[in-house]
């Protein structure tokens, strides 16, 4: 093995560890202050949040698949004109985004707890 890696093993450890406890922290606050559901399954390997699209910022938005600067901005601005959404499938009501992007995100998002 290699003579650096042997000797930083340790700390590489604890620091992939550190990340790892700090990311569930974050995930349990927001959780806690309504801002996201938290969802946690111990038989799959992955940590599962939704993003709220009724508390989202832009940037957020726009890490959804299909969803970019143009379409993340038209939902804060639908949000802010006409009020919270009251269901995901406000995003094609109020003709946001098409269907084609709405089916790529809909299991990724919700409109509160």
């Amino acid at each position: 093995m290699n003579l650096w890696l042997e000797r930083h093993r340790a700390t590489i450890l604890i620091t992939l560890a550190a990340v790892v406890a700090i990311g569930l922290v974050f995930l349990f606050l927001q959780h806690r202050d309504g801002r996201q559901p938290l969802e946690i399954r111990l038989d799959q390997p992955t940590i599962t949040a939704k993003i709220n699209i009724n508390t989202a910022t832009a940037y957020a938005l726009d890490s959804l698949p299909g969803i970019g600067e143009v379409y993340s901005q038209r939902i804060v601005e639908s949000r802010t004109a006409n009020g919270s959404f009251t269901s995901i499938d406000d995003l094609l009501q109020r003709d946001i985004i098409p269907r084609a992007t709405f089916e790529k995100i809909k299991d990724l998002i919700t409109v509160g707890p």
